[in-house]
């Protein structure tokens, strides 16, 4: 399949209208600005709807066309920058194309033959890139699955197979950054153990403390507590019994010094009493001489009654020490048996210490504030062990990525002889990309379009071959018609005019 027909109108300023070359070989020559490479880029847009430059369509025009004839097939794409989406009509046979008009242009050509010199001044990697892409391996997305157990995001797959391999094990891809996420929270969440670690006791357990009941000891202090307090209030009744036999002895005492005091205030009032008496007595004796033996028989009554009384006032308060002693002796006997039962209860019991029980409530209140920590350890660790397996099956998935194409390429057929991959990479007579010249790599694309064997499009684009030595041009354009490749090149030439010649 060849190019016999390209109309070009009010796209990238060309002039040319129609060029009608009927699948010949034509150098597109001219000064600089004449539109060469437009013309170029024209069938270029026409094929994949792609344009390196903004803008496509003239200025002032509402729209531009391309229209390119190859053998039994027409193209017309139309550049509508004023709408959404631009216009293509694909026709076979005279037939309009149906289904995806995109994938059956896609399937017509590779993408060195639009721009095989354009692939010269790429980057070492996307060459490689676009030298995988020639390498053919039936697989599908259910390819994919099978291999990694799910589809992998955010990967291109409108591409080579070794390409969306590389895609899915690169290093800035979605495994690796996910991976990456993964364990920098693997060791985040280490770090956070260590941290906590700090702040708890070595070796801590969890199951030692959160099922200790501290609630136990604290009933063995209360009881001991409780028992303490009896043996306390015994204490404290035996010292109030003292204190109170105290008090009963010292009202005793001072209820017999009260007596005494009365009994002599009582003497004395009797004493006093007779005394005056007496004196009045005397004194009558010694008025009447004559009264004094009756006086003295008087006085003698006097002193018996005054016995009598004293002894009375006696007998009367040793009758109230007696009561009073009688009162005392039971009072003792009850502080007796109040103070043998304090005592007994002294005697039976020793105050017990509860420091021990303190300082092991308190440990265990210490441990038991160490539990949240503790736990969080534990989750830690089981989010870690969840995290690493998921960053293993990461691991397993970027490696069966990176392994795969090594398979791949044990499998496939290569599109020339001269083409062989070695640890991923693309070799042409078993030399890397960046040790060939410009020319080599040229020549090497138009066997690569020469040797596909599902490109039936026998065409190739050669946009700037100012680049390449008059005889190293030759060589190509000769190689070119040897393989019956129909080529399209430009060439800037000091005509100012814009000139079509067959080769």
């Amino acid at each position: 399949m060849k190019i016999s027909k390209i109309k070009i109108k009010e796209m990238f300023g060309i002039k040319i209208k129609e060029i009608d070359i009927f699948k010949k070989d034509i150098e597109i020559i001219g000064d600089n600005g004449t539109g060469k490479t437009s013309i170029v880029e024209s069938i270029r847009f026409a094929l994949n709807n792609e344009s390196e430059k903004k803008v496509i369509t003239r200025n002032g025009a509402e729209e531009s066309e391309v229209f390119v004839e190859i053998d039994d097939i027409s193209i017309i794409r139309r550049d509508r920058p004023n709408m959404e989406s631009n216009y293509i009509k694909v026709q076979e046979d005279k037939k309009t194309v149906k289904g995806s008009i995109e994938g059956f242009l896609r399937n017509m050509y590779s993408e060195l033959q639009l721009n095989p010199v354009g692939f010269l001044s790429l980057s070492i990697k996307e060459q490689n890139r676009i030298l995988l892409d020639l390498i053919k391996y039936e697989w599908d997305m259910k390819w994919i699955e099978n291999q990694f157990g799910e589809i992998p995001p955010k990967i291109d797959y409108n591409q080579n197979i070794l390409n969306v391999l590389s895609q899915i094990y690169a290093e800035d891809g979605y495994y690796y950054t996910k991976r990456h996420g993964i364990n920098l929270l693997i060791r985040n969440k280490k770090a956070n153990i260590d941290d906590i670690k700090k702040t708890i006791p070595v070796n801590y357990n969890i199951d030692d403390w959160e099922n200790k009941n501290i609630g136990d000891i604290y009933n063995k202090i209360n009881e001991i507590n409780n028992k303490n307090n009896i043996i306390e209030k015994a204490k404290n009744k035996l010292a109030g019994i003292n204190l109170e036999r105290e008090n009963i002895e010292n009202k005793l005492i001072n209820k017999r010094a009260l007596l005494d005091t009365e009994k002599i205030t009582e003497v004395n009032k009797i004493i006093d009493k007779f005394t005056e008496e007496e004196k009045k007595e005397k004194a009558l004796i010694a008025d009447y001489l004559r009264k004094i033996e009756a006086l003295k028989e008087n006085l003698k009554n006097l002193k018996s009654k005054k016995d009598e009384d004293l002894k009375f006032i006696d007998e009367k308060i040793q009758i109230q020490i007696q009561s009073i002693e009688n009162n005392f002796k039971k009072d003792k006997e009850d502080l007796f048996i109040k103070e043998r039962e304090a005592k007994k209860i002294i005697n039976e019991n020793q105050i017990e210490s509860t420091e021990k029980l303190k300082k092991e409530a308190d440990f265990v209140e210490e441990m038991k504030g160490f539990l949240n920590e503790a736990k969080k350890i534990d989750k830690f660790n089981i989010e870690i062990e969840d995290l690493k397996k998921s960053s293993d099956d990461l691991t397993l998935k970027l490696e069966k990525a990176r392994t795969l194409p090594a398979q791949i390429i044990a499998e496939c057929k290569l599109p020339i002889k001269n083409f062989t991959i070695e640890d991923g990479e693309p070799r042409i007579n078993n030399l890397p990309l960046v040790n060939l010249s410009d020319g080599e790599k040229l020549m090497f694309c138009i066997d690569v379009i020469s040797a596909t064997d599902n490109n039936k499009f026998k065409i190739i684009l050669l946009d700037g071959l100012e680049k390449l030595s008059d005889n190293n041009r030759a060589i190509v354009y000769k190689k070119c018609k040897d393989l019956d490749i129909q080529f399209i090149a430009t060439r800037t030439t000091n005509d100012k005019e814009l000139l079509v010649v067959e080769i």
